[in-house]
């Protein structure tokens, strides 16, 4: 999952992803960074209809504290996500 964040104000420039924010520019990033002192939470990103990529389900199963090899292929990942999330 993605939050929308500010650069604080007295905060130096972030880099993130490669590129480089200043303060009062916005940025998405992965949930578990959001809490960065630099940052102003603005809100959750809603979800897009891309795929998620092998680092985003990672995440997801980290917050789950689901176990998987370092080297599992995408399609492992997402089975085993799917596998063991709870049902809604």
């Amino acid at each position: 999952m993605k939050t929308l964040v500010r650069v604080k104000e007295g905060s130096f420039p972030v880099r993130y992803d490669g590129e480089v924010y200043n303060i009062d520019d916005e940025l998405e990033v992965l949930s578990e960074h959001a809490e960065h002192p630099s940052f102003e939470i603005l809100g959750e990103v809603a979800a897009s209809e891309k795929p998620l990529t092998a680092t985003e389900i990672k995440a997801q199963l980290d917050e789950l504290g689901i176990d998987y090899k370092g080297n599992a292929s995408r399609e492992d990942l997402l089975e085993l996500l799917e596998n063991e999330k709870p049902a809604e």
